[in-house]
């Protein structure tokens, strides 16, 4: 199921996400053609038009919202990696190579050393688990299984 976006900034980043874009005078055309269609085709009365059209908007405007919801930006996740070689020496060098990264919440990142894992927060709209862990086995420690060979770091 498509949704209905009607901000002009988003367009490009609800495109890919599978979104319909529709302008808002091309929703009120819309309407106004619906309205009109309705008069032509006698279906309304002068007394009732108006509350029609009310009701049109009204209805419209409930579904516009419900639309707009359905159409995700965010996806926050939690992610625990292992790291079987993570010392304390290692944090910076974990942080370091995740900070390129912008789907990742930098302050939500808790280094357990005595289990020798990693648990943060990343947006799945933005990034996938992969790319945190080969990001880390790039900067040279091995992450859930994805080790430093197999990246092509010696």
């Amino acid at each position: 199921m498509r949704s209905i976006a009607t901000d002009t900034a988003d367009f490009p980043s609800l495109r890919k996400k599978g979104c319909i874009y529709v302008d808002k005078t091309m929703y009120r055309g819309i309407l106004s053609s619906l309205f009109e269609k309705a008069k032509e085709n006698k279906i309304m009365n002068k007394k009732f038009s108006v509350g029609f059209f009310r009701m049109m908007m009204l209805a419209a405007l409930m579904a516009l919202c419900m639309l707009e919801s359905g159409c995700r930006r965010t996806d926050v996740r939690d992610f625990e990696v292992s790291i079987p070689a993570l010392k304390v020496e290692n944090e910076a060098v974990v942080r370091q190579a995740l900070a390129r990264f912008g789907g990742v919440d930098k302050a939500s990142m808790k280094f357990d050393f005595k289990t020798k894992t990693l648990v943060l927060k990343y947006d799945s709209m933005q990034l996938a688990k992969k790319n945190i862990e080969l990001a880390i086995a790039k900067a040279g420690l091995e992450a859930n299984g994805v080790t430093p060979a197999s990246v092509g770091v010696r």
